[in-house]
């Protein structure tokens, strides 16, 4: 097989799965955000 064949068929091929990554990430989002939004209720509290 030629260098070009190779190349040609390891693009092909390679297909990664991010569907977990998306989950930790949108777990991440969530929590920073309840957190921001607990920060925000403290300050009207004990101002």
């Amino acid at each position: 097989m030629s260098r070009k064949m190779v190349r040609a068929t390891r693009s092909e091929t390679f297909n990664p799965d991010y569907s977990h990554i998306k989950k930790d990430l949108r777990r991440i989002a969530l929590i920073a955000s309840s957190f921001v939004v607990v920060m925000i209720v403290l300050s009207f509290i004990l101002k």
